[in-house]
């Protein structure tokens, strides 16, 4: 599914795609909690896989970045792809097969949008100066593949505006 829109990769002509081979992350919760002197405080918690993932994906992106970020407005493709769990083939003779109760789609954590949003916010400064740029998006989630292994897959493209199109 990724090779339709992947094997465009390459920098230049507002045209960006990057990918980071393993399972995908999501950024840390966010917590509110109250001083006693009544200030509000929020406080992200991250971790080392969520810090070495955006990194691994920072220089994914670095790789077709343009020699700033971008102004104007972007479409972007966030697709992962999630290695099937053991239970979902079969054993002795059929080892390797895939079960035929077997669900074809992921409908476990992690979330599609929250993905996005980390893989997105990976790219500001790099490829655009702010997320908020992009103004389409797709979004998805798919078991592994041999052509297409576990992996997080981004591309976007800045898209042509007139001035004054409405």
């Amino acid at each position: 599914m990724a090779g339709d829109w992947w094997n465009w990769r390459g920098s230049g002509g507002g045209r960006f795609a990057a990918r980071v081979l393993g399972p995908p992350v999501t950024l840390g919760n966010k917590r509110a909690f109250r001083t006693k002197s009544d200030r509000l405080v929020v406080v992200e918690r991250s971790s080392d896989v969520v810090r070495n993932w955006q990194h691994a994906m920072r220089e994914a992106m670095a790789e077709t970045r343009p020699p700033e970020p971008l102004a104007g407005v972007f479409a972007a493709r966030v697709h992962f792809y999630l290695a099937r769990p053991k239970g979902h083939y079969g054993s002795g003779r059929n080892q390797g097969r895939l079960k035929s109760r077997a669900p074809q789609f992921p409908t476990t954590k992690p979330d599609v949008e929250k993905v996005a949003r980390a893989a997105l916010d990976c790219a500001t400064g790099l490829w655009w100066r702010d997320d908020s740029q992009v103004v389409r998006l797709g979004a998805g989630k798919d078991y592994a593949t041999a052509q297409t292994p576990a992996g997080t897959y981004v591309s976007a493209e800045l898209i042509p505006t007139s001035p004054g199109a409405a």
